[in-house]
């Protein structure tokens, strides 16, 4: 990966309910264009645009992948452009994804990563449900990242309805791309016990964490 910018440094920690950038993007934000039909468009917010260029993952490929950070909140985004050529005009879509102190800890110092983890804990109990949305999804990636999946799975069982969301829709973005899915199937029982959840987003994304696991099993 190629050095990253410096002058993108964050100003400070705020949770990330009250950054006006990262509050109006959701954990994955997508975009379509196809070459003269403007109809079809579907651009990614305007909050997006104000990321800044963090670091290229080659010099190659800078413009098509990178890392991007938000300039209030410090906050990571790892970005992919692709584009297809057709007879009847070019089609271009863009990913930005939000990433994890954990996912993103080579670009931090440790000190840095280990305050960044004691402002998740705190975000647990944060007034704005993004914020503990988001804190816990970071914790569980926290715990994955040091094979603590006891501990990560223990989100899934908290009172809180956003933070267990936070934690489970985490899970069920890894899943759903093929990742760490032995990891997410060793705390099954957690994610089975949310099948019969009132809330409905709980219940819909426990049964799809379920279904990844069931193909995991099958074939592995």
């Amino acid at each position: 990966m190629m050095a990253p910018d410096e002058s993108s440094k964050p100003i400070g920690y705020i949770p990330i309910a009250d950054c006006e950038i990262c509050s109006a993007l959701d954990e994955v934000e997508t975009s379509f264009t196809k070459y003269d039909w403007d109809d079809l468009d579907r651009p990614l917010p305007p909050a997006a645009a104000r990321l800044k260029f963090f670091a290229a993952f080659d010099a190659y490929d800078a413009e098509r992948r990178h890392i991007k950070r938000c300039p209030v909140c410090g906050i990571f985004y790892e970005y992919w452009l692709t584009y297809d050529y057709y007879i009847n005009g070019s089609e271009d879509e863009e990913e930005l994804t939000r990433l994890t102190p954990a996912q993103a800890k080579h670009f931090m110092d440790e000190a840095t990563y280990e305050a960044l983890m004691q402002q998740a804990r705190a975000g647990l109990t944060d007034a704005q449900p993004l914020t503990r949305r988001y804190a816990a999804k970071c914790l569980v990636s926290h715990h994955m990242e040091r094979q603590e999946m006891p501990l990560a799975g223990e989100y899934l069982a908290h009172p809180d309805p956003e933070v267990v969301k936070g934690a489970l829709f985490f899970l069920r973005k890894l899943a759903n791309d093929g990742d760490r899915r032995p990891e997410i199937a060793s705390i099954k029982t957690a994610i089975e016990a949310l099948v019969q959840h009132a809330d409905p987003d709980i219940s819909s994304g426990a049964q799809s964490v379920l279904h990844c696991i069931k193909i995991y099993e099958k074939y592995r």
